[in-house]
C-alpha cells in the first residue's frame, strides 16, 4: 500500500468518525425513563424533572436511561464511499505517474538515439583517413580519432521494458511489434558498443605487437652490427691488415656505411626503406659467402631482423582489415539508424 493510499484512507476515516458523531448528536431521541416504585414514569428529550414532593421520604429512586437512533443510509454508505474515493484517486495518479515515466524513458531513447547520427558519420571519416595513412608504405603510426559518444553506454541506464510499454502505449504497436522494434533497437545499441570496443582493442593490439616487432627488429640489428665488426676482425687477421678493399668485406661495409650508420645516433630507421635497399642485398651478399662459416652468425641476425619487419608488416595489414571491416559496420549501422528513429 502506498503512502498516497494510507493517507487518504487516514482521511476518509476521520470524516467518517466526525460524521458518526455530527449524526449522532443531531438524530438521536433520548427517553428517560424514571420509575418510583414502579409507578412514576417521565420521558424527555435532554433531561428529566422530578418534582420534591415526589422524592420527600423516598429512599429508594431508580432512574433508567434508554436512546434510540434513527437510520441514516448515508451515515452507513459514508466509508464505503471515502473507501472507494482514496483507491480511484490513488490508482489514478498511479496511472498518471507511470505514463508520464514511460512517455519520458521512451522520449530518451529517441534522444540518445539521435545524437548518434553526427559521431557515427565522423567515425566514419576518422577511420577512412586513417586508413589512408596507415596503407602508405612508411613505418608511421596515424593518428587514430575514437569517438567515445559511440562506447554505448548511454543505454545502460534506459529501461528496455519501459520500451516496449512506450512503443505500445504512444506508438501504437502490438505487443509482438514492441518486442520486434525493441529487439532492433538494443541489436544496435550492442553493435555500436561492440564496434567501439573492437577499434580500442585492435588498435592497442596494433600498437603492442607491433613495439614488439620493433624491438626485436633494433635488438637483431646491433647483434648484426656487432656479428659484422667480429667479422672484418677474423678477415684483418687472415690477410694481416685492413679488410675494407677485401671483394667480401667492402660491399657489406658500403651497406652499412649508407643505411644504418647515419641513424645510429637517432635511430630513425625506416624499417620499408631497410627491408628493401639493405636486408635484401645483405642476404644476397650472405648467400654468396654462406660456405664462409664466419658469416653464419650475420645471416641468423639478418634473417631474425628480416622476420620482424614481416611481422610488422602483417600487424599493418591485420588492422587495415579490421579499420575496413569497422567501417562497412558503422555504415550499416548509420542506415539502420535512419529507420530505427522513425519507429520511435
Amino acid at each position: 500500500m502506498t503512502r498516497l493510499l494510507k493517507t487518504s484512507l487516514i482521511f476518509a476515516l476521520i470524516l467518517n468518525i466526525q460524521w458518526i458523531g455530527h449524526c449522532g448528536n443531531q438524530g438521536k431521541t433520548d427517553t428517560s425513563t424514571v420509575l418510583k416504585k414502579d409507578t412514576a414514569k417521565y420521558t424527555s428529550q435532554d433531561s428529566v424533572t422530578i418534582n420534591k414532593e415526589e422524592l420527600s421520604g423516598e429512599s429508594d429512586i431508580k432512574i433508567y436511561l434508554s436512546t434510540t437512533s434513527k437510520s441514516n443510509f448515508f451515515k452507513d454508505i459514508l466509508p464505503i464511499l471515502s473507501l472507494l474515493l482514496g483507491i480511484f484517486i490513488n490508482r489514478g495518479i498511479d496511472l498518471f505517474t507511470e505514463r508520464k515515466k514511460i512517455k519520458k524513458i521512451g522520449e530518451r531513447w529517441k534522444a540518445e538515439l539521435s545524437s548518434l547520427e553526427l559521431p557515427i558519420q565522423k567515425q566514419i571519416g576518422f577511420l577512412k583517413e586513417f586508413l589512408t595513412e596507415h596503407e602508405k608504405e612508411i613505418f608511421t603510426v596515424p593518428r587514430l580519432t575514437i569517438s567515445t559518444s559511440l562506447n554505448g553506454e548511454a543505454f545502460n541506464s534506459l529501461d528496455k521494458t519501459d520500451l516496449i510499454k512506450y512503443l505500445e502505449k504512444f506508438r501504437k504497436k502490438k505487443y509482438s511489434e514492441a518486442v520486434i522494434s525493441s529487439n532492433k533497437i538494443n541489436s544496435f545499441a550492442g553493435i555500436l558498443k561492440y564496434n567501439y570496443e573492437v577499434l580500442k582493442e585492435k588498435f592497442n593490439s596494433y600498437l603492442n605487437d607491433s613495439s614488439t616487432h620493433m624491438s626485436n627488429l633494433t635488438s637483431n640489428l646491433q647483434l648484426l652490427m656487432k656479428s659484422f665488426a667480429e667479422y672484418g676482425v677474423q678477415l684483418e687477421k687472415e690477410i694481416f691488415g685492413d679488410p675494407i678493399d677485401d671483394p667480401r668485406y667492402r660491399p657489406i661495409f658500403d651497406l652499412f656505411n649508407k643505411h644504418i650508420i647515419p641513424n645510429m645516433e637517432n635511430g630513425k630507421y625506416e624499417v620499408y626503406d631497410l627491408e628493401k635497399n639493405f636486408f635484401a642485398p645483405l642476404m644476397l651478399l650472405l648467400g654468396e659467402l654462406r660456405l664462409d662459416p664466419r658469416t653464419n652468425a650475420m645471416s641468423d641476425y639478418t634473417r631474425n631482423c628480416l622476420n620482424s619487419i614481416k611481422g610488422i608488416k602483417m600487424e599493418k595489414r591485420y588492422l587495415s582489415d579490421n579499420i575496413k571491416t569497422l567501417i562497412s559496420s558503422y555504415e550499416e549501422e548509420s542506415n539502420d539508424l535512419t529507420s530505427l528513429l522513425t519507429e520511435l
